[in-house]
Formats: structure tokens, sequence, C-alpha cells
């Protein structure tokens, strides 16, 4: 999946890219307010979850998040050998951006959220037990009302050690690109992803 977060005025801001694992992808963009640049509050919170472990996916508040942010959750999970896909309940306040699911056995879900003083985590609640890994990222000078100009997804449809997103076109000058990819390997250990040149996991 690829998603945008919109700015509200026409401002440059490098390009950016928070990493997850690889499987479904996703990219996007988002906005700022006049005479500010979308700001990276630096590293995403995380909790990786084993195979068919948990109905709770559960993340906190990354380190350094201010009032007034736009927080961005990765989802990534799944279940070797389902027959249906899971269903995702998210936390009060949370709105999906996109999901992108592999047939039965795994999903890329993104939602965003502004932040307020006071909370702390987050948990979504699937329907039967799953694994995966979820990811936190919070950004500054994003536009609370509009925060994601635009979003695509798309899944892995053979066996590669590399994984391309599709194209985004973006509809605001100045756009920050986020991307977010999962690899949902039924009974394997974890892969490692190298991110691609140029953006900052």
């Amino acid at each position: 999946m690829i998603l945008k977060l919109s700015k509200r005025f026409r401002r440059s801001v490098a390009g950016l890219g928070a990493g997850i694992l690889l499987f479904s992808g996703i990219i996007g963009t988002i906005h700022s307010p006049v005479s500010a640049a979308v700001i990276s509050r630096g590293p995403a919170s995380s909790a990786t979850y084993t195979s068919e472990s948990t109905t709770q996916l559960k993340l906190t508040v990354p380190s350094g998040t201010q009032p007034g942010d736009v927080l961005i959750a990765s989802l990534g999970f799944g279940v070797t050998g389902s027959s249906a896909q899971p269903t995702l309940t998210a936390p009060s306040g949370w709105t999906l951006i996109n999901r992108t699911n592999k047939d039965t056995t795994a999903a890329l879900a993104l939602y965003s959220h502004t932040f307020a003083a006071g909370e702390t985590s987050y948990t979504w609640t699937t329907n039967f037990a799953v694994g995966g890994s979820v990811f936190l990222a919070a950004f500054g000078g994003v536009n609370p009302t509009t925060p994601v100009d635009t979003s695509v997804g798309r899944t892995a449809t053979t066996s590669s050690a590399s994984l391309a997103t599709p194209s985004v076109t973006t509809t605001v000058a100045g756009d920050t690109l986020v991307g977010s990819f999962f690899t949902y390997r039924g009974g394997a250990n974890g892969t490692t992803r190298r991110k691609p040149s140029g953006m900052t996991e």
C-alpha cells in the first residue's frame, strides 16, 4: 500500500519512508500547515506476535509524540491456512487509510489518528488469533483534518527477494511519502529487508 500525507499549503518536504516488513506494500503522502514541514518524530514503536498467538494488536505512543501530531499505524497480520481473512476492529478515533489482503493468509492495514495529550496506547482486535508485526509512527506539521492525500496497495503474486510498490500520483505539492511493507511466511523465521535508496527507516 502506498499512502500520501497531505499538506494544507505548498511547502517542500523531503521524502520519508516508514519501513515495516514486506508482502503487501502500501505507500502514501501527508499535508502540512502553511510555513511548516512534515516532521518525523523519530523511530516508530512496534510489536511482534508469533503465529496465531493473539486477538489484540497493541501499540504504544512513540517517544517524542506531541499533541496534534498525526499517528500512522501499520498493522501486518496473518493466519497460516486460514479459510477467511480476519476482521480488524480499530480503537475509537482511528480512520482506516487502506487495507491490502493477500488471499486469506495475510493482510496489511494502515490507519491514521490525531494524537491527544494523555493517550498512551491503542489496541486493534481481530475475530480470531493471528500473528504479525505492527508499527506506529508520529508526524508533526500534518493537516489533521485531511492528513492523507492518496494511498495505493498491492500484493506480491510470485515468490521474489524484492518487492516493488505501485505508482502513486500526488495532488498536493511537497507531500511526504510513507511506505509500509509486510511479509508473512507461515511456520518460517522472520525475514530481513533492505530499504530503498533515499528512504529513512
